[in-house]
Parts: structure tokens; sequence; C-alpha cells
């Protein structure tokens, strides 16, 4: 299950992609902020950890590349996928052009022992519609 790793001037591209599922991720070099797009698991292989080791690979290669956050849409039917992967969602659902969407966004910090995960969900989630430029950190030091 090796990734596939495509990069341009402005984006990582990450990709694993295997006869059991299939991952699809990013990293905005200019934001340093990951983004997981899709991962897909064959329904046989559901329950099994096959989801949670490919995005365990794409975590520590972003905290590799200075990320300090992962950014996620967790779709209703994996949402607990999300929460036992330690990604913190946003309590509603968002409404977008007036509908409710099907998805709760969300975050993990890669550096940070115990982040303040709701905090910053509601964060995201009420500046959604912003363009929000962030710096990489590095909290190691600091702990």
């Amino acid at each position: 299950m090796e990734p596939k790793i495509f990069k341009s001037e402005n984006f990582i591209f990450y990709t694993i992609d295997s006869q059991k599922g299939k991952l699809l991720a990013q990293i905005n070099l200019e934001t340093s902020i990951a983004k997981i797009n899709s991962i897909e698991i064959k329904p046989r292989f559901k329950g099994q950890g096959v989801g949670s080791a490919p995005v365990k690979s794409f975590e520590d290669f972003a905290l590799k590349e200075q990320c300090a956050v992962i950014q996620i849409d967790a779709y209703k039917k994996s949402l607990g996928f999300w929460i036992k992967n330690g990604y913190a969602l946003s309590d509603d659902f968002p409404i977008l052009d007036g509908d409710k969407q099907h998805f709760k966004p969300g975050t993990k910090h890669l550096n940070s022992p115990q982040p303040n995960t709701q905090v910053i969900a509601s964060f995201l989630l009420k500046n959604q519609d912003k363009e929000i430029l962030c710096q990489p950190l590095n909290l190691k030091n600091h702990f």
C-alpha cells in the first residue's frame, strides 16, 4: 500500500489505491493545510481497520511536510470512523446556499497533544465562506 505522490507548484497530491479501498488527499503548500478529500473502503473490509491505515499514513506524511492541521468533510455514514481516528467534528451540518449538507466539517491537529477541537471546528464552520491564511505551527518545542 505505497502512496502515489504528485507535486505541483502549490499542492502535493497524495493517493493510496488498493484492492480494499482508496484515499485521496492533498496539501496546500501556500497555507500548509492538508485535506483528505475522500476515502472509500469496499464494504466487505469495513470495520477491520482498513480505512484507518491510509488515514494514519497520510497524517504522518502531512506532519513531515510541516502541516499542523488536516481538514475533512465527514459524511453521515462515516462520523464514527472520523471520531475514532481523532478528528473533531462540527456540532451541526452546514447550510450552503440554503441547503443543509450531509457532511460535517472536521479537523485534526497533528502536533498538538490536546487541541481544543470543538472551538476549532466551530471557528471553521463559522468562517467556511472566508479565506483564512494560516501558517504552519511547530508546537513540539513548547511541550
